[in-house]
This record gives structure tokens, sequence and C-alpha cells, in this order.
């Protein structure tokens, strides 16, 4: 497995403590935190750093089991002595809840659950087990949202980039640390995914972020382009990461074979561009 448990940094550090202890042990734990603050990855690090690494590491998306599910339903892939990763342990419904509980004593595989929801109040609503609750429980990880964490923007988003960029610019870390992440852990990654595909391949700079990263920062396109300025860089780059396969890059676009033909006509994109064709819009 490629998870490493040197990916947890800043406010998360306490949290890697605990894991460390933790996770040679067969406690059951079950993480806390809202969608996208990094609830699988830290789920990972403990198999990672378990007696249990060299087994399966299974995750199951509770929210979408139906409602009447069988047991080979939903562990019909659990191999013996794994991880079970139950995501989202909140959504399912006390029929799921009192099926799995005698699965959960009888057999000997390691539990990691988790939950965006607060499962004190869905307790109290009678909505979730009481008794499988606590048997999930034994250990709570809560974990921050990733704008309470601004330490750990930086060391998630190289790691992220790493092996595929060699450095992420000065700037591009000012951008990426002055923006509020809604969408956490997930929003960055997926960040980083795009700048590294829209990039030169060697570094992200600002131009690889979305609009409203550099917003954030007041970066914007400087000077101000036309839009059609701003569509031929924008098809450029689509191009070179398709090492300028047409029909993949039209796909990318959203637009026909002939639609991407015609601009790039329109634009004079020619076959040299793939080495000398700079991205000039933006401030490096």
């Amino acid at each position: 497995m490629d998870i490493s448990p040197n990916i947890l940094w800043g406010k998360l550090d306490g949290i890697h403590r605990i894991i460390e202890k933790t996770a040679p042990t067969d406690i059951s734990v079950l993480i806390e935190g809202e969608t996208g603050t990094g609830k699988r990855l830290v789920a990972k690090v403990i198999h990672a750093l378990s007696s249990r690494r060299g087994q399966p590491f299974i995750p199951i998306n509770c929210a979408v089991i139906p409602e009447e599910p069988t047991e080979m339903d939903v562990f019909n892939q659990i191999a013996q002595r794994g991880t079970i990763y139950l995501n989202e342990i909140g959504e399912t419904n006390l029929g799921f809840q009192a099926k799995i509980l005698p699965i959960l004593e009888e057999n000997d595989f390691r539990i990691i659950a988790a939950t965006k929801k607060n499962l004190d109040h869905i307790i109290k609503a009678g909505r979730f087990s009481q008794d499988l609750y606590y048997r999930l429980s034994v250990l709570k990880i809560k974990l921050p949202p990733l704008r309470e964490r601004k330490e750990d923007i930086i060391p998630l988003a190289e790691h992220f980039a790493n092996g595929r960029v060699k450095k992420i610019s000065i700037r591009a870390k000012r951008l990426l640390k002055s923006y509020l992440w809604p969408g956490n852990v997930r929003e960055l990654k997926n960040c980083i995914d795009r700048a590294v595909v829209l990039g030169d391949g060697k570094s992200i700079q600002p131009q690889d972020l979305p609009l409203m990263i550099r917003r954030c920062g007041k970066i914007i396109p400087a000077p101000l382009e036309s839009l059609d300025h701003m569509e031929e860089d924008y098809i450029v780059r689509v191009l070179r990461y398709t090492r300028w396969n047409q029909n993949d890059a039209a796909r990318i676009l959203g637009i026909t074979l002939q639609t991407l033909v015609e601009k790039i006509n329109k634009y004079k994109i020619q076959s040299q561009d793939r080495d000398e064709k700079t991205l000039h819009l933006y401030e490096n």
C-alpha cells in the first residue's frame, strides 16, 4: 500500500501519535469529520501501521447499501484478518445495523468506521443502535476541516503532487494557503490533480490553479486578456496534455473534433507549438 504515516502533519500530528499507539492493536476506531476531511486517508494510515497491513483494506460505502442487505451482499469480498472501512456508517438504517453487529462480533477482521454525522444526536433520535455505536467507537478520532489546518495544506499538496511534478512554486503555495477549502482534503487533491494536468509537467504555478483560488489570493490573469486569448491558451494546454491527440483533446474540451479543428485553424496553432508555445496569460 502506497500510504505513508508521514502524510499527517500540523493539527493532525497529535492524532498521528494516537494512531501510532492504536494501530498495532485490534480496537475499533470511529473517525468523525466533514465530507472530504481525509477520513479514508486516516483509515488507510491505521491499516498501513497495523499487523494487518499485508491483508486487504476493504472500503464499504454504507450510504449506498440496499435497505435489505444480506450478509453476503455486504461482505462477500472480505478476507479474513483484513481491515473493513465502513464509510458513512451514520447513513445506515436500523435493519442493517442489527444485521452487521453480530458479524462484527464473530469475525476476525478490524473495523474502522467513519461518519460526517453526529452519531450521539442520531442515537437520541432513535435512528442508530447504541450497541453498534459502542462496538465501533472504542477509539474516536475527530478530524478538523482543512480551513482549520492551514499548516497541513502545503504538505498535503506536495504529497498529492509527489512524483508528477518537481515542485509547487512559492506563489502557488501562497494561493493554496489563502483559500478556505470548503471541500477539504478531497477538493485539494482534485485541485492538485488538475494543476498537474494543465501545467508544464515540471512545477505547479499560479496559472495552473482554478480561477476561484487565484481570485482568493488576488491573482487573476494580468494583464486581462480577451476571451479568445484565454480560449486559445486553454486549448493549447489540453492539446499538450493529450500529446496533441485531437480526438482526446476534443473529448476533454467537450466539443466535436470538427469544432476543435476549426479553433486550431482560427488561432493558427501549429505543430511547433508543442515545444515552443508558452503560457503567457498569467503572472509566474
